[in-house]
């Protein structure tokens, strides 16, 4: 099993979750979110989500206290995800554990770094979709959950919701597959093991996309199973 796990984390990873730069595969993406929920330039929703963990014991390397105890009171990887309007996995990032809120692991993201990178070179018409909990930038656009009811701001932000949905159902659809991923199903794997089995998941998901062998009928009891959605999570 080990061998089958680092297979697909190292070699078929990088193949399978990219966030690509390629101008005609960003369009691509970027057609799916226009068709789907009218809105233009997306180049993918980001979010994250909790996978349970035993707490660490006090002689693992990884333990730095109560770092993997997340506000919602149980210890947790924090794991960060980028997916396209069709639920495929375009970036994911679980190195960083419960604690650490969803705003600091993208300010520390290459993916983040990239965005910037692009529309500082003139890449003005691409942007992700984040909630609240994440600052406002000129490439990534969150909601305004303020906004008066029946203003432009108000009608904006019921737009950027819908779109930036698809990152709460590609974690219902994931759970319900994967159900490894689920907060009850905590995972008493140590650190290196684990990242591989995070990986596979991934991978094993995006290539069940690509072939359409995805429920999502059934998937709506699994998204975000663990997180009571917060004001700010708009």
């Amino acid at each position: 099993m080990k061998e089958v796990l680092q297979i697909m984390a190292h070699h078929l990873f990088p193949v399978y979750v990219k966030f690509t730069t390629r101008v005609n595969e960003q369009n691509e993406i970027k057609r799916g979110f226009l068709q789907q929920f009218q809105f233009p330039n997306v180049v993918g929703a980001i979010d994250c989500t909790h996978i349970a963990i035993v707490a660490p014991p006090e002689n693992d390397p990884h333990h730095l206290g109560d770092a993997y105890l997340n506000r919602k009171g149980f210890y947790s990887i924090n794991v960060h995800v980028i997916c396209d309007s069709d639920l495929k996995i375009l970036g994911a990032n679980a190195r960083y554990p419960g604690s650490t809120h969803d705003s600091a692991i993208w300010s520390m993201s290459s993916i983040n770094r990239c965005m910037r990178r692009n529309f500082e070179r003139g890449d003005h018409t691409s942007w992700l979709l984040g909630d609240s909990g994440y600052a406002l930038k000129l490439w990534l656009l969150t909601a305004i959950p303020d906004a008066l009811d029946g203003s432009p701001g108000a009608r904006y932000t019921l737009m950027l919701c819908r779109a930036r949905n698809v990152i709460e159902r590609y974690f219902g659809v994931l759970k319900q597959r994967f159900h490894c991923l689920l907060k009850h199903r905590v995972s008493h794997y140590n650190h290196a093991p684990r990242a591989l089995i995070f990986n596979s998941c991934w991978v094993l998901q995006n290539i069940c996309i690509g072939r359409n062998l995805v429920n999502y009928e059934d998937a709506e009891e699994f998204e975000n199973e663990e997180d009571d959605q917060e004001m700010n999570d708009i």
